[in-house]
């Protein structure tokens, strides 16, 4: 009889473990993400921020929220990234504008359909990554200092593919951010970080689409999974009694992974079309792409073969090919 109990207590205990679902952090670490974003970009040393990546489209022109588009999901604003390598860096961690480095990427482990802070006025709407030290729950506000961080688009594009387009220059964004008004955007909800940003009805009106919340799950490159899972996109309940940061820094002292010789093939980037540029809203270079500079003796290079030509032609007869 006893047998018979203990055998039923240790099935009713691993029963119950293996209900516990599984965290949005398990199967994610600094060595996930080295190994599937080397091919696609380069890990740096920041002073500020410890090791950060930086993928192989950035250019000074470049924004990490210029290529993708908006979805309202069950778990409110998500980012759907146009890039193969979007599920990790845009749902894990934050993009920060270091000053030598330019745009880099600070990693972290905890799941959200975009760490990212809004803002919206009458007429339009705006966003930037949240700073490395921000923790859920705690006081943000907005600096007009902080514009080259953040998109600025007219509410009525706000829904359009590839929105960074239809972005405000700087010294636009710089005014609008003076009056803006500041979203509460993130917390959580059973276990789950949402991001409740701008107000829907307000999207309704401003772009006149309907909104229906899409099952998360469905969202392309939302989570680095084969199988997205709401259980996959859970936090730590032991987490979310302290402080839930979006990034930890990462010690340049920390060894780095051994990549696999197929972990270092680069990635084949399409070009970016050119953008639509709306009225009161323009970009000096599209976004995503920059004039390669031209490297130096390039210039010289078609004198130098129309001088060849002329060598070769001396002595030749005016009229006749030379063969």
């Amino acid at each position: 009889m006893r047998y018979a109990m203990s055998v039923a207590l240790a099935v009713a205990l691993f029963a119950a473990a293996s209900a516990q679902p599984a965290r949005a952090d398990a199967g994610v670490s600094f060595g996930f993400f080295y190994s599937n974003l080397s091919p696609h970009g380069a890990w740096l040393v920041s002073a500020q921020y410890g090791r950060v990546w930086q993928p192989h489209v950035y250019t000074r022109a470049w924004n990490p929220y210029y290529d993708g588009r908006w979805v309202y999901t069950d778990v409110g604003w998500t980012w759907a990234s146009d890039y193969a390598w979007g599920a990790i860096p845009y749902h894990y961690g934050t993009w920060v504008l270091d000053p030598r480095l330019g745009w880099v990427w600070v990693p972290g482990d905890v799941w959200a359909p975009a760490w990212v802070t809004f803002v919206s006025g009458p007429d339009y709407i705006g966003w930037a990554p949240t700073p490395v030290d921000f923790s859920i729950g705690a006081p943000f506000r907005v600096r007009v200092a902080q514009a080259p961080l953040y998109v600025v688009v007219p509410a009525r594009h706000f829904l359009t593919p590839r929105v960074g387009s239809h972005a405000y220059p700087v010294e636009r964004a710089r005014v609008l951010l003076t009056n803006a008004r500041v979203a509460d955007s993130l917390a959580i909800h059973d276990d789950v970080v949402v991001n409740h940003g701008v107000d829907p009805s307000f999207v309704r009106r401003a772009t006149g689409r309907a909104l229906r919340p899409m099952p998360v799950e469905r969202v392309s490159r939302v989570a680095p999974f084969a199988r997205v899972t709401r259980a996959k996109l859970r936090v730590d309940p032991a987490r979310i009694t302290g402080s839930l940061r979006v990034a930890e820094r990462i010690s340049p002292s920390q060894p780095l992974p051994t990549l696999r010789r197929e972990d270092t093939r680069p990635e084949k980037v399409r070009p970016a079309p050119e953008p639509r540029v709306e009225q009161g809203a323009k970009h000096v270079t599209p976004p995503g792409t920059q004039q390669p500079a031209r490297k130096q003796g390039a210039q010289a290079a078609p004198e130098a073969k129309r001088e060849q030509g002329k060598q070769k032609g001396k002595g030749k007869q005016p009229g006749r090919k030379v063969p």
